[in-house]
């Protein structure tokens, strides 16, 4: 599977989109059933080599002075314990066992802290300049005025003084994981098949929030199957009013079920404990998932979810381990569809046998 479109025998009855944080990492799932269906959860992955114990930017001023070291002749016994250490810093070969050789003396540390810095205030000016374009774009200005906006917003920007950059990965980012600890983390996605625990659809970003993944994910489910899932099983961190949106124009295309759990309601959106009667017409769409899913048939059908997507997740931490090790985020995604299709390579010969393997044809 991986990117690969395929189909096997047998109709898919339902399925589940979910995704996990690795360390580097954690999770987040989103599920399709009936494939009938998929189901939707939250995930991350951590990359092994980048924890939260190494090297990175964080207060960027102070950690420039830091870097200002002192230039006295350092003591003996200084110098013996630095001797001693060297293979802390490099390994005995510059193997890398330790710190980056880049970052083994303080002039390196220095210019790697410097270019780390230039990265922040650099991503600072694009974040800045984008929403500026954005808001002067929705205020129905020309293209001159957006063009300037965005270049006087992204001159004025720069990093918040708790913004990070990882030396070993900067393409991860520090994700708070499953245990409630926090590590350098990427955070995958999967959309899983609820009868026969086949992973339909897969990606992995640097974004902690998994809203912004619910659409895409659907659209790589259907192109990969061939065909739209009955029903939709999604936990609350997918639940956002584009997604709720975007779930009811699929329902009116398709005909997809969609159960997505609206997490907490405030105070102003309250739903009956055991909805009767007509639906009122004045609910918003976050009230109408709430309530569907208080029903006898939301219920039952959303208590399926942590049966699809979640032994999944569980079997590909025992048999393959919870992180990625190659860095760069478009390795660790190349690195997260070979885990998937390692993890479908399983369960289709568990399921079809190495003949039914052998009949296995692209989708179409």
């Amino acid at each position: 599977m991986g990117r690969d479109n395929m189909t096997f025998g047998g109709s898919i009855t339902s399925a589940s989109l979910a995704g996990k944080r690795h360390r580097c990492g954690r999770r987040r799932s989103v599920g399709v059933t009936n494939l009938s269906a998929p189901e939707v959860r939250r995930g991350e992955v951590v990359p092994r080599s980048a924890s939260g114990r190494s090297a990175g930017v964080r207060g960027l001023a102070g950690a420039l002075r830091a870097c200002s070291l002192s230039r006295r002749r350092p003591s003996v016994r200084m110098r013996s314990w630095a001797a001693s250490n060297a293979l802390v810093a490099g390994g005995k070969d510059n193997s890398g066992s330790g710190l980056p050789q880049e970052l083994a003396r303080r002039e390196g540390r220095l210019a790697k802290i410097k270019e780390a810095k230039a990265a922040l205030e650099a991503e600072a000016a694009e974040r800045a300049a984008a929403e500026a374009a954005e808001r002067a774009c929705a205020a129905g200005k020309d293209e001159d005025t957006i063009a300037e906006r965005a270049a006087a917003a992204a001159a004025r920007a720069v990093p918040k003084p708790k913004a990070q950059r990882n030396f070993t990965d900067p393409d991860s980012r520090i994700m708070k994981t499953a245990d409630g600890s926090f590590a350098q983390c990427f955070n995958a996605q999967a959309v899983v098949d609820a009868d026969h625990q086949v992973i339909l659809g897969t990606d992995l970003n640097n974004c902690a929030a998994d809203s912004q993944t619910f659409t895409p994910m659907m659209d790589k489910a259907r192109r990969n199957t061939g065909r739209p899932p009955k029903q939709v099983l999604a936990d609350a961190g997918y639940c956002s009013e584009a997604n709720l949106e975007d779930a009811a124009k699929l329902t009116e295309q398709d005909g997809t079920e969609f159960l997505i759990a609206p997490g907490r309601l405030g105070h102003d959106e309250p739903v009956p404990a055991a909805p009767r009667g007509p639906i009122p017409k004045d609910l918003t769409l976050k009230q109408l998932m709430a309530r569907k899913l208080r029903t006898k048939a939301g219920k039952a059908g959303y208590a399926r979810r942590k049966a699809i997507v979640e032994p999944v997740f569980g079997q590909i931490a025992t048999l393959q381990g919870k992180h990625v090790l190659l860095r760069g985020l478009d390795n660790a995604r190349d690195e997260c569809d070979l885990l998937t299709t390692c993890h479908n390579l399983r369960k289709l010969h568990g399921h079809l046998g190495v003949s039914g393997l052998r009949s296995l044809r692209a989708a179409t």
